[in-house]
């Protein structure tokens, strides 16, 4: 009862390990595939907003005309840590301290061009609502989650700061990225999000979590198991050399005093029933009664018994054991006997039967009477 009761506590607890260990790679696969998700989110959306930026810049026709001449020629240049300038517009001259690190996030890297679109923002004022619009719309059309995405616009020089759909709603999202427009980076784009973690996750991401969560602890048991199935595998070849090792050692006679030889190395085992051969391995099992009666043979002077002896061997009474039962015995044995050794039982006109073995059988064998069964005289 305790025994059982141990097996099933160990089996509840190996089990509960499986499946912690299921739900903790679950949840690291799952962490992991949504950190990639994430970042890939924010960078698709990063590089949708500049376009959108760049063809805002585009569509001005001074712009046009300035884009198709040689000064929009590529000038990346070295920048040091920190650029200073001022610029003047109807507001008033405006001072700008930017670090070099801002410029890593401007729309262009070419210094001219730059300087074009900050002559542009100055001409015109850029619209929140439309750029959101357009954003919005390129995402969908790069098949990135547009939901419950917000932006928020800065323009220094004319002092003001919008926000789309509301200043409210952006402050609980999260910030995604930040693009500057204008050689001293006057006009500050941010984009934010509040796009939930299983929206970012394709099938593929939750394929692997159910398989990290349900896989690999599957897998676990499954090698478990079979290292179980092999361990007992291993202990049953164990097993059966050993019992062949045994099988091939010549038995000791000399310590079985209820060993007999009955010729042609086959011996009759009396201890436990069985007819073997000289390596011990047995050929022929034999009754409790029958070993009985092959022990009192080999026992008796000349291996021979009375009818009489015969009843008191196998514990049978002369009144109640039937003829034709006591012939059908003596029969069993003597074809078992000759099926294996070169021993067999024989029968004179006095009614004894004698156990003749190889040294007793002579070239008067012939004149031996064996037993009439019911079976021979058919």
């Amino acid at each position: 009862m305790n025994s059982n009761f141990n097996m099933k506590k160990i089996r509840f607890r190996s089990i509960t390990i499986y499946l912690l260990t299921g739900a903790v790679l679950a949840v690291m696969v799952g962490y992991m595939r949504t950190s990639y998700r994430h970042e890939t989110y924010r960078l698709k959306a990063g590089e949708v907003l500049t376009q959108v930026l760049q063809q805002e810049m585009l569509s001005c026709d001074i712009a046009n005309l300035l884009f198709n001449s040689k000064l929009t020629e590529s000038m990346n240049e070295e920048l040091p840590d920190t650029v200073r300038g001022r610029i003047r517009s109807v507001h008033g001259l405006q001072s700008y301290v930017v670090p070099r690190t801002k410029y890593y996030d401007n729309i262009s890297a070419s210094k001219i061009v730059r300087d074009v679109h900050s002559y542009l923002i100055l001409e015109s004022v850029l619209k929140a609502d439309s750029l959101y619009k357009s954003w919005s719309r390129l995402l969908s059309d790069s098949s990135v989650c547009n939901h419950n995405i917000g932006l928020r616009l800065k323009q220094p020089l004319s002092g003001i700061t919008s926000y789309v759909p509301d200043s409210i709603t952006v402050a609980r999202y999260d910030s995604l990225c930040t693009r500057y427009i204008g050689s001293y980076c006057e006009a500050e784009i941010t984009a934010f999000s509040d796009i939930s973690w299983y929206d970012l996750l394709e099938w593929t991401d939750w394929g692997l979590i159910f398989l990290a969560g349900g896989g690999v602890p599957c897998l676990c048991l499954f090698f478990v198991r079979l290292r179980k199935l092999y361990k007992s595998v291993s202990t049953l070849r164990k097993t059966k050399t050993k019992i062949q090792e045994e099988s091939v050692k010549p038995r000791t006679r000399s310590k079985n005093n209820r060993l007999y030889n009955l010729g042609m190395e086959i011996y009759f085992d009396a201890e436990q029933n069985v007819l073997c051969n000289e390596n011990n391995k047995t050929i022929a099992t034999l009754s409790a009664t029958m070993s009985n009666l092959l022990e009192c043979f080999l026992k008796a002077p000349h291996h021979t018994l009375s009818k009489h002896d015969i009843y008191l061997a196998i514990g049978k009474e002369l009144e109640t054991y039937s003829l034709d039962s006591f012939y059908k015995m003596i029969g069993r044995l003597r074809d078992k006997l000759e099926s294996i050794s070169p021993a067999t039982i024989s029968n004179d006109r006095n009614g004894s039967y004698q156990l003749v073995l190889p040294s007793s059988i002579d070239k008067t064998e012939k004149k031996i009477i064996r037993m009439k069964t019911p079976t021979d005289i058919n």
